[in-house]
């Protein structure tokens, strides 16, 4: 009976993650599309379940996402997997369109004359006042019907 040969770890796969990232920053056209093929649809599954929102929502940060990772990708530097890095970029691009729906924003007065008055400010300005009370107004779900809040208001 011949001994059992040695068992062979895999190579970490962070070394080709590694590779992929020299390459794509260095402009290969090959490996962009491989970057892509490998994690687009992954990022914006994570994105989905993360965000929730309306679709176009979702894609506005993927693209975000997407557009920020291949710009940034010199910096990464293989201490998690690239889907992890490119996970924490969309995070924070999650993070940032969560924050613009409480943000103000103004309308020319073309555009004011022809929508409902008051329109878009509502949340900004409701988050406001609860904040001046202590407490907060957060986005907890939305989807293609409508958003649903948290209002957060201290015992006293």
């Amino acid at each position: 009976m011949s001994p059992e040969p040695a068992m062979q770890m895999p190579a970490d796969p962070r070394c080709d993650d590694r590779a992929l990232a020299r390459a794509v920053a260095a402009g290969d056209h090959a490996s962009l599309r491989t970057l892509f093929d490998s994690y687009a649809d992954l990022l914006f599954a994570f994105l989905r379940h993360r965000m929730g929102g309306t679709r176009a929502d979702v894609e506005d940060a993927w693209q975000e996402t997407l557009a920020a990772a291949v710009r940034g990708i010199g910096s990464y530097r293989g201490e998690s997997s690239l889907f992890t890095w490119m996970c924490g970029i969309a995070r924070r691009k999650a993070a940032d369109a969560a924050r613009r729906l409480f943000r103000p924003f103004h309308r020319s007065a073309q555009d004011a004359a022809n929508s409902a008055p008051g329109v878009g400010l509502g949340l900004a300005l409701s988050r406001r006042l609860v904040r001046r009370l202590s407490g907060d107004l957060i986005l907890v779900s939305s989807d293609d019907a409508g958003a649903c809040f948290e209002l957060r208001l201290p015992v006293r």
